[in-house]
């Protein structure tokens, strides 16, 4: 099957746990600053993208960006984890240049960030 297994490695034994599984092989999975809960970019029925929140073993999944037919892809949690940084692309355009947007966890509330292009692969 395609995906992606969620798995923790206990340090002082080696022994790995699975946690969860994704459907999407390509799925980013971070985890939020409290270890508590994962976000991840998974796929939606019709070959859509779109970025979830879930506790650790999966359980609690909640679909906070769908952006259908633009493209939320790249979760990073903020250091306080209330917000998840992504990046959108309008699949329509001919030039591939995504920008950013700012997701509240809690609420899902957007703020977009048009002037901030790419990808963002670390919070400071």
């Amino acid at each position: 099957a395609d995906g992606v297994l969620v798995q923790s490695i206990n340090i002082e034994t080696g022994m790995v746990s699975l946690l969860t599984q994704i459907n999407y092989q390509n799925a980013g999975v971070v985890l939020s600053p409290d270890g508590k809960q994962i976000a991840y970019e998974a796929m939606l029925p019709g070959e859509r993208y779109g970025v979830y929140v879930a506790n650790l073993d999966g359980s609690a999944a909640r679909l906070i960006a769908n952006a259908d037919p633009i493209v939320v892809t790249v979760p990073q949690w903020s250091p306080d984890g209330k917000w998840l940084v992504m990046s959108v692309q309008d699949t329509s355009l001919s030039e591939y240049m995504p920008t950013l947007a700012l997701v509240n966890v809690e609420n899902c509330k957007v703020i977009a960030l048009p002037s901030l292009q790419g990808y963002v692969t670390s919070w400071r």
